[in-house]
């Protein structure tokens, strides 16, 4: 064999050593009572229930992706809408909230939404997941069935960093599985990079459920 057929060759072997198989299953379609989450939403379109207990945290990130930021928290639910200029053209988003006047609700203007259930009891939205519907009785089993490739890769949450997010004895034995929010591409960044909706398991139940998007940087 010739030089430059042996280093073709090393070169696919080394990338063969290298590949990693999908650890998670992918999906273009995240809607939420209706309103797709899966691109920047306008924030008049929102359900009601998102604004009902009111604005907790309002605030201009400059670092890195200059964006505007507004936390609400509601019943078992907080919420952040991310607000960025590429995604709002013409509008002083810097000013807005800087100054924090909170006029942003009067425009149409378009966030990313971001949803952290602290756990399933309570929940009555409609979340579908590609036209899969998630019920807040949802067990491994079935999240199995639907997304098999998420469901093999577990992030076991007493060995990680999520520990520090999710502190406490009640996550023990708990794991993780995120289910990326977007077209399936092999050379694809994963989360935290991209989207994803990220499913909690304990004792073969679904204990807590997130809508994330992606980190701009």
């Amino acid at each position: 064999m010739n030089k430059p057929l042996l280093f073709i060759a090393a070169c696919l072997l080394a990338f063969n050593a290298f590949a990693q198989p999908p650890r998670m299953d992918f999906v273009t379609s995240v809607k939420l009572d209706g309103v797709e989450l899966a691109q920047p939403v306008n924030i008049q379109k929102l359900p009601k229930a998102f604004w009902v207990d009111g604005i907790t945290k309002m605030s201009w990130v400059s670092e890195c992706s200059a964006n505007g930021e507004v936390y609400i928290d509601y019943k078992n639910r907080s919420v952040k809408l991310e607000f960025f200029p590429e995604d709002n053209p013409g509008i002083d988003l810097d000013g807005m909230f800087t100054k924090k006047t909170k006029p942003y609700r009067k425009y149409p203007l378009k966030a990313q939404i971001w949803v952290d259930w602290k756990d399933m009891r309570g929940f009555t939205e409609s979340l579908k997941v590609d036209d899969k519907l998630i019920k807040p009785d949802l067990t491994f089993e079935e999240f199995k069935r639907i997304f098999p490739v998420s469901a093999a890769y577990k992030y076991p949450l007493d060995e990680l960093l999520y520990e520090h997010a999710y502190p406490g004895e009640e996550w023990s034995g708990a794991h993780m599985h995120d289910v990326t929010i977007g077209e399936s591409d092999p050379d694809i960044i994963e989360p935290p990079y991209m989207g994803s909706v990220r499913f909690f398991f304990k004792d073969g139940k679904l204990v807590k459920l997130q809508i994330l998007q992606g980190i701009a940087c």
